[in-house]
């Protein structure tokens, strides 16, 4: 009964703990009048060989469709901010350690006691996604929005068409920026 309880916990726990969720950091320059950004282009896509080229295209769709929501428009005639995005994604692994005891009573009254320690390793890959604003004119950073954590690798083109247009989402959500 101990060692189904305690596999019910270590199991909850593995599912609790060992889902990565995807953190989301953004940086500005509190200098630029963002009210002025109504045009943008694509400048340049920096991406990993392992990253494939619809992957690309769906992450540029979405990233277009989300700027226009914000009343952004895509133009290749003098646009007020141009797009870098740089898409990266390596292996990682997490290695956890579950100690567990079990046995009769407390080694003082003369019982046993056994120990034992089990490990749980997880791969996974763990993606990068880097969205930098340059000022048009004087080419300078000024905004830059950055999702990071695991990648699902989902068989069905609908699944990862919602899952990148959520991480596009949640990067622009601090676009443009409240000062």
């Amino acid at each position: 009964m101990k060692s189904i309880r305690l596999l019910i916990i270590s199991s909850l726990m593995v599912v609790a703990f060992g889902c990565s969720t995807v953190s989301y950091q953004y940086d500005y320059d509190p200098e630029t009048n963002y009210t002025d950004l109504k045009t943008f282009n694509w400048m340049s896509v920096s991406v990993q060989e392992n990253i494939h080229t619809l992957n690309v295209k769906r992450i540029q769709k979405a990233v277009n469709a989300q700027l226009e929501t914000k009343g952004c428009k895509m133009t290749t005639d003098s646009p007020d901010f141009l797009i870098s995005m740089h898409v990266a994604k390596e292996e990682k692994m997490d290695v956890r350690a579950w100690n567990y005891s079990y046995g009769g009573r407390a080694m003082l009254h003369g019982g046993s006691y056994a120990a034992t320690t089990q490990y749980d390793v997880y791969q996974y890959e763990e993606g990068t996604f880097v969205l930098d604003f340059v000022d048009a004119q004087s080419r300078e950073l000024i905004w830059r929005g950055i999702a990071q954590g695991e990648v699902r690798n989902y068989s069905n083109p609908v699944k990862r068409n919602e899952r990148i247009n959520e991480v596009v989402r949640n990067v622009l959500s601090n676009f443009p920026p409240v000062k």
